[in-house]
């Protein structure tokens, strides 16, 4: 049928339906009489149906079609907008929880003068919450050589108070397992302006996911979380900069979480062992249940700890704490120089009632650091073992080097005194606390022919040992393995400053595990070098050369100057000026790979 045909026949049955329209109209008038209207009737309802089938077999078109379905379209149109709005709530409104960008969950507190209050009563106001041990206020926890040293630190956060209008800022304090009588005495001793709240079940630690403290929580106006804080805040200026940024919905980078990959395992029924890393060498203190029934600090700054637990009640749960000083502990003296800055990282531990059967699985073997006097051997085992390497030339066999009395599951051995330009047969032991040892035999491995020392390309860097802003000792030596940026500066040198930003997104890029940075100061003032450190915000070690030996044992032809150390400890390349971008640094750095 034809365009016009199909015009023609619409065109006929609207004729015909006025028609009828036009005959009903008469007869309801008494115009026609009721034998007429049913005759004609008949013919134009049978005209009507005819035409309407052969019209219903015409496609429609578009516009035919919009109108035909129009209110089905706007049921559909109208059910997907509401799933958008939805899908954008779901979105776009924070919901409650504990990460970045959720609303912090609500709890209710109680005030000094016994009425009560909620979290979310406190909107309209930037928020910190902070949380922290009840043992950090105990006389006996940290009672050293008879003195009380004790972390919590209201006074700071009053003097933080006092530096914002009223009704600007809330500072709220959660006391993990304290009883409401230890808050008041703590309130009434340090006269408190602030609510300190008992959370004596630690569910409030729980709820809010504390694995570290003291942990501060930064709220905006809104209730929603901006920023966590794991460890110390130093100054009451650092917790200003956090609190403009939460409050200005900026990204607050906080400091890296100081303790990491902890792991607390039971070996049998009376022993378990603890692992655990830091994100940059220190000495670390392990306490079981709090009460000092054994501690162990670890001999020097290291990032892997480990620590062996014995004679423990079968079938008994333990809490395990890791305390770690930002400062330097004194190992000798067995004292604490800066608890302020200690962090505690809780775990637990539960003994078993059977005993251990199994024997060491020993993996990913190997060596690396390979200079011409020393090898550097490490392996992993699946339990806490003991760690030995014998070592021989042919079939002999000359000595065997221990990693110590300590076991572990991650384990270093290094070989020294060795003959250079010579290869040496090794093999592995690890005895488990039942006393079943299993062993592996390594590819032989040969030394280095010997190589000069000297602050010169191609020789091996002069070893030293300096105390970085933070107290503690490092040296050249302890970073066989990695690649050395060694950097001499002086504070004030703008040509030094400028660098330093580029240094610390090289040390950013690269990890702590592939690339070591020890930017040495020469005769600075310590004072200014922390201030500077603080403010740019570096995180590699800065080492205080107060004398100049140092500098004059590598005889630092400018400042900056840069020593590029591969992994055997030789220097590849000097650069006697600053670098002047990261592509300059990635280049040194990629040059240092072919001598491994």
């Amino acid at each position: 049928m034809s365009d016009s045909d199909n015009v023609l026949k619409k065109v006929e049955l609207d004729k015909c339906r006025k028609e009828l329209a036009l005959l009903q109209s008469r007869f309801k008038v008494g115009e026609i009489g009721s034998d007429v209207f049913d005759s004609e009737s008949k013919i134009l309802l049978n005209r009507i149906s005819l035409l309407e089938k052969e019209v219903n077999k015409i496609p429609l078109s578009v516009s035919d079609r919009l109108k035909k379905h129009r209110a089905l379209i706007v049921i559909v149109a109208a059910a997907v907008l509401g799933l958008l709005l939805c899908a954008a709530v779901i979105l776009l409104v924070p919901r409650q929880g504990t990460g970045i960008g959720n609303i912090a969950p609500d709890f209710v507190m109680q005030l000094a003068d016994d009425n009560t209050t909620a979290l979310s009563s406190f909107r309209d106001k930037n928020v910190v919450l902070v949380f922290w041990d009840r043992d950090f206020w105990d006389d006996h926890f940290f009672s050293v050589n008879g003195v009380t040293r004790k972390l919590y630190t209201p006074d700071k956060l009053n003097e933080l108070l006092k530096k914002y209008p009223a009704g600007d800022l809330a500072v709220i304090a959660i006391a993990s397992g304290a009883d409401s009588g230890e808050i008041d005495d703590l309130v009434k001793e340090y006269d408190i302006a602030f609510p300190v709240i008992s959370d004596t079940s630690g569910k409030l630690r729980s709820s809010y996911n504390i694995s570290y403290e003291p942990t501060s929580i930064f709220l905006d106006k809104k209730g929603i979380i901006r920023a966590r804080v794991e460890g110390p805040i130093t100054s009451i200026s650092d917790y200003e900069q956090i609190i403009h940024a939460a409050g200005s919905g900026d990204t607050v980078n906080a400091p890296q979480t100081p303790i990491i990959n902890v792991l607390v395992q039971s070996n049998n029924e009376k022993s378990a062992m603890v692992t655990w890393g830091t994100a940059v060498p220190t000495t670390t203190q392990v306490d079981i249940d709090g009460k000092n029934i054994q501690t162990v600090i670890t001999p020097a700054p290291v990032t892997l700890h480990s620590l062996s637990i014995n004679d423990l009640s079968p079938n008994t749960p333990y809490q395990i704490r890791i305390l770690y000083n930002v400062n330097y502990i004194n190992v000798s003296e067995h004292s604490y120089s800066a608890l302020a800055d200690t962090i505690v990282s809780k775990r637990y531990l539960a003994t078993t009632s059977g005993t251990d059967s199994s024997y060491p699985e020993i993996s990913g073997a190997g060596t690396s650091s390979i200079t011409d006097s020393s090898i550097l051997v490490t392996w992993k085992t699946d339990e806490p073992s003991s760690g030995e390497v014998d070592f021989g030339i042919g079939n002999d066999i000359l000595g065997t080097a221990s990693q110590g009395n300590s076991l572990s599951i991650w384990h270093t051995v290094k070989l020294d005194g060795l003959i250079p330009d010579t290869e040496y047969r090794l093999k592995l032991r690890s005895k488990d606390t039942g006393g079943k040892e299993s062993t592996q035999e390594l590819p032989p491995v040969k030394t280095l022919s010997i190589i000069e020392t000297a602050p010169l390309v191609g020789k091996r860097a002069p070893d030293f040992t300096l105390k970085s802003i933070d107290g503690i000792e490092y040296s050249v030596s302890q970073f066989l393995g990695r690649k050395v940026m060694l950097n001499f500066w002086l504070d004030g040198c703008l040509a030094c400053e400028l660098e330093m930003p580029l240094i610390q997104t090289a040390f950013d890029k690269y990890g702590r595990d592939q690339l070591a940075v020890l930017a040495v100061n020469v005769r600075g003032d310590p004072d200014k070098v922390k201030y500077y450190v603080a403010n740019e915000r570096l995180s590699f070690p800065v080492l205080i050369d107060s004398e100049g030996n140092v500098d004059a044992m590598y005889k630092s032809p400018a400042f900056p100057t840069t020593f590029m150390i591969d992994s055997t400890g030789v220097i590849r390349e000097i650069k006697s000026e600053r670098f002047q971008t990261l592509s300059e640094i990635d280049d040194a750095l990629a040059k240092l790979d072919c001598c491994k």
